[in-house]
């Protein structure tokens, strides 16, 4: 250690850095007495301390140069710590050991020197890994030895660093020592996450140098020891609390089986189960394998519970389940063909030797794979929707990524529309390549987590960019997050009564494609539970002209604001807003907010308060707004906004700027010009926002006019009229709230339904047509006749029961040949809804007819662990997924539970501490028969059930 530190005090520090000169050389003596400390390195309790820079304590502003190796500098203003003007005067200590930070204005404690010390740690691992690769791929010893030197100091220094929660940022609050497992989060590298990560960065730097014998045999133990530590400590702990369905799942699994190959003989503790049972279980290297596949925290377990039936990431964000994919893909290759030892004993009852394993047997791993580009915009990007990065990429790296593990077909960049049930998002799409339109609505389940305040939000894509945008991700550590970024009002929705929206989970209501039309009905009763309804009806118009109808219905509460921003990419310039047919003024108060303008708005709750810049105007009628994006084409973004009466419009100013992963912050600080139009009365308040969104590059719109049009309906229909004029004719789009007559007088136009669409040549006659959930559709002359009206029944039964494979369901109600491939849409009897595709029709007895369904009806599955004395309580470590309280409730309660060909419904689902032994406590509405039974026995959630009502729409066609 006298040796290290005296390295250490003769590299001068200071702002300009370190001469090249004296930085010692890779992997000298001197270097790895710099480059490996003895003290714990820190990441996250570290920001800039300058209180007026954009990165003011944010972690992922500091940067680390090997010309400055004991310091860090903040990437914004370019300020370097420590320094004189922003000395670490104070410390903690830590078992006689001083640990030196600075305390900033706001009194919050910044680890510049332990920061720097993790980017010295890891720099030593990244040379000692590009080492290795030269001895493996090139057969040079030498730099093996080298990387071997590295490798041997860190088992060398890795077990000293003490197993650290690192020091809070709060003041007051000291560093501590985690208990194992209670605090198994902790780790010595990454401090927060169990170090998961490191124990395949040590493979990668072990495996060229055992395969090239430059490893002792005492040097292997030493390697051995690290890994032991490593995984033993940190790792396996973390694996077993999360009991992982978590975004760093992939990884881990890959951690634990690239360990049991590297070294089968490895041997360690489980703490957790000796923590919680108080007994001990010891695991040798394949044992770790067996915990991946077939344990109760798996990659099953991660198929069955981390991921929909569809296929996509629960916590609704596609870039965190592109980091799970990617964490386990490495896993994944590693299992092909694995087999355990001759000798192999399991240490768990029921587990099975492997032989020549092959992880492609999981069905629903096919489904994850290849999921992701179904969410891909118009230019291989993924949808930013929740937390996901902007540049986060779909097709065709995830193709290229993805190698031989998966077919090759289908992943490529969609042209279909479609609707992912599960995640809750349906995709309108028209063209290809550069001339591609694509309209994204999101539906649910969403809040909370990494998923976002935004159901009903609208994503619209054409002409080479995303326009009308989710923001997405801008970081973790951004304060904006919970309070700008992820609430309703910074999403292209409706606010109701100034709230934000409440944890929800939305159905679709309709669904259908033809030639020219493509049209998406969805609804959310929870969003904000006091409304009578709250729905949005998309139809995407094409080719020529393309454009989109948006009809957004809300009935209850007293404001109804309807949101809608456009978005440049970070590399372009603010967009620039035009309107035409409205005024807008600034307030007289510059510093007022919308959140000062609206009734009822609670502040930092609903993002209302960081709207800034605000202008006021009233549109008489008809109105138009236009975002230039500021690209070389000129492209811009036009909404039609067609009021039935006065209309109130806000326009301001609010963060807008993007983060792309792997990339400088090119739009720091940049902003985006937010619209709100306003429709205000008593409650129970009716709204019906009609729009029409359309891009264009340059002046000239292909649309010549668009126009609202006088209907005839019940008043419960809501229904509205909207026509598109162009230079070939014009569009007419109808939408209600529900089935009814409805007439358009104007146009000769009566219908017997919900939606329809009908396309006129100059003329006027009608050229095609699209009645959607009707009976017939009348157009002048021309009749469209439902050769079939829309079916609806209850289950009668499921004759497969509910498992991985597809729903097969019977149900009352004579179901045509037809129907193949229709939307059915079921509403359970939690109160909640799900829509379906329909692949085999079969008929059976009178009135009866059985369906096979798209995806499984199974949510999740997972072991009885025990059940409580009142035969009602089932305790569990799996088998529920991580929702929070109100979307946990919304969810499960009501649904059912199937253990043993028992069945109850589930009354609610509690998520306990992760240092008790359960995880889950489930109440259920009956006692189980015989409970001491079911211990250990498998589960099945779900809630589909008899009872449920179904619903296919009907969908016809004309010509």
């Amino acid at each position: 250690m006298v040796k290290r530190m005296m390295v250490a005090a003769m590299l001068p520090v200071c702002c300009s850095g370190v001469a090249a000169g004296e930085l010692p050389s890779f992997p000298s003596s001197e270097y790895l007495a710099l480059y490996i400390p003895a003290k714990t390195p820190y990441t996250h309790v570290c920001g800039c301390a300058r209180t007026e820079c954009v990165g003011y304590n944010k972690s992922e502003f500091l940067a680390w140069d090997r010309q400055r190796p004991m310091q860090v500098q903040c990437s914004a203003c370019k300020t370097t710590y420590p320094s004189d003007q922003f000395p670490e005067s104070k410390f903690l200590d830590v078992n006689g050991e001083r640990y030196e930070y600075h305390e900033d204005a706001n009194g919050l404690q910044h680890h510049f020197s332990g920061c720097a010390r993790y980017h010295r740690v890891l720099r030593a691992l990244y040379d000692a890994r590009a080492a290795a690769r030269k001895c493996g791929e090139r057969g040079d010893l030498e730099a093996g030895k080298q990387a071997r030197d590295v490798l041997l100091a860190v088992a060398a220094a890795y077990p000293k660093w003490f197993y650290a929660r690192t020091p809070t940022t709060a003041s007051g609050k000291p560093p501590y020592f985690p208990s194992v497992p209670g605090e198994a989060g902790a780790g010595r590298l990454k401090q927060y996450f169990g170090d998961y990560g490191f124990p395949s960065f040590f493979c990668d730097i072990y495996e060229p140098l055992a395969k090239a014998n430059l490893l002792s045999d005492a040097q292997r133990q030493q390697v051995r020891g690290l890994l032991e530590d490593c995984v033993g400590q940190c790792v396996f702990p973390y694996f077993k609390l999360y009991r992982l369905t978590g975004n760093t799942a992939g990884q881990i699994f890959t951690d634990l089986v690239r360990t049991a190959k590297a070294f089968p003989d490895l041997t360690i503790r489980d703490l957790v189960h000796q923590h919680h049972f108080k007994e001990e279980r010891v695991l040798r290297g394949p044992d770790l394998v067996h915990e991946a596949v077939e344990g109760p925290y798996g990659i099953a377990n991660l198929l069955a519970n981390g991921f929909h039936a569809d296929g996509f990431w629960r916590e609704g964000s596609l870039s965190y389940q592109h980091m799970v994919l990617t964490g386990l893909l490495p896993c994944l290759r590693e299992l092909r063909g694995y087999s355990d030892p001759p000798d192999y004993r399991p240490a768990q009852a029921g587990w099975q030797r492997l032989e020549n394993f092959q992880p492609n047997r999981w069905a629903a791993l096919q489904r994850a794979l290849v999921s992701l580009p179904l969410l891909a915009l118009p230019d291989g990007g993924i949808l930013p929707l929740g937390d996901s990065h902007k540049k986060g990429r779909a097709v065709p790296e995830w193709r290229d990524a993805l190698g031989d593990l998966t077919r090759p077909d289908g992943l490529g960049i969609p042209t279909d529309s479609a609707f992912h049930d599960g995640i809750g998002v349906a995709s309108l799409r028209c063209g290809e390549g550069a001339d591609a339109t694509a309209a994204f609505l999101t539906y649910g389940p969403r809040g909370g987590g990494h998923s976002h305040y935004d159901q009903l939000s609208l994503t619209f894509c054409a002409l080479g960019h995303e326009l009308a945008t989710d923001i997405g991700y801008p970081g973790s550590t951004d304060p904006l997050r919970q309070t700008w970024w992820n609430r309703a009002a910074a999403h292209n929705t409706v606010v109701v009564d100034g709230q934000n929206q409440a944890q929800s989970l939305g159905e679709l209501e309709a669904f259908a494609v033809n030639p020219r039309f493509r049209l998406v009905q969805a609804r959310c009763g929870n969003a904000y539970p006091l409304l009578q309804d709250y729905r949005r009806t998309l139809a995407l118009i094409g080719d020529a002209p393309r454009c989109l109808v948006d009809v957004f219905h809300v009935v209850g509460g007293q404001t109804h604001d309807f949101c809608f921003h456009g978005q440049s990419e970070p590399e372009l310039p603010q967009e620039k807003f035009v309107a035409e047919g409205v005024r807008l003024s600034p307030l007289p108060n510059p510093s007022a907010t919308l959140l000062d303008l609206t009734p009822g708005a609670q502040p930092k709750t609903m993002g209302y308060d960081f709207v800034s810049a605000l202008q006021r105007g009233t549109a008489p009628g008809p109105w138009q707004a236009e975002w230039r994006m500021g690209d070389e084409r000129d492209v811009r973004l036009r909404l039609w906004r067609l009021p039935a009466e006065r209309e109130e419009v806000f326009l301001g100013q609010a963060s807008g700027h993007r983060v792309y992963p792997g990339l400088a912050k090119v739009d720091l600080g940049k902003k985006m010009n937010w619209l709100c139009c306003r429709s205000a009365g008593p409650a129970p308040w009716r709204s019906a926002f009609v729009s029409v969104v359309e891009a264009h590059a340059g002046e000239t719109s292909q649309i010549r006019g668009v126009r609202r049009v006088a209907v005839q309906a019940p008043v419960e229909c809501d229904a509205v009229a909207v026509v598109v004029e162009h230079a070939d004719g014009s569009d007419l789009v109808v939408v209600s709230r529900a089935a009814g007559q409805v007439r358009v007088p104007d146009l000769g136009v009566e219908l017997d339904g919900r939606i329809a669409a009908v396309s006129f040549d100059r003329a006027r006659k009608p050229t095609h047509a699209l009645l959607l959930d009707g009976a017939a559709l009348t157009v002048g002359d021309v009749r469209v006749v439902a050769k079939s009206p829309s079916i609806a029944g209850k289950f009668a039964g499921l004759p497969q029961g509910v498992s991985e494979a597809p729903l097969v369901i019977d149900v009352e109600a004579r179901v045509p040949d037809a129907a193949l491939g229709a939307v059915l849409t079921l509403r359970h009897t939690n109160g909640t809804g799900s829509a379906w595709t329909v692949q085999k029709v079969e008929q059976g007895g009178p009135g009866r007819t059985r369906l096979w369904l798209d995806r499984s009806g199974r949510e999740a599955v997972g072991l009885v662990g025990a059940i409580g004395e009142d035969g009602r309580t089932l305790l569990a470590n799996s088998g529920f997924h991580q929702f929070e309280e109100q979307m946990r409730a919304l969810f499960y309660n009501g649904a059912w539970l199937m253990v043993e060909g028992q069945q109850r419904r589930l009354e609610s689902v509690a998520l306990h501490g992760r240092g008790d032994p359960y995880l889950w406590e489930a109440k259920v509405s009956a006692p189980f028969n015989q409970p001491a039974s079911l211990r250990g026995k498998p589960f099945i959630v779900t809630r589909v059930a008899e009872g449920d009502a179904f619903r296919i729409p009907s969908v016809t066609t004309w010509p």
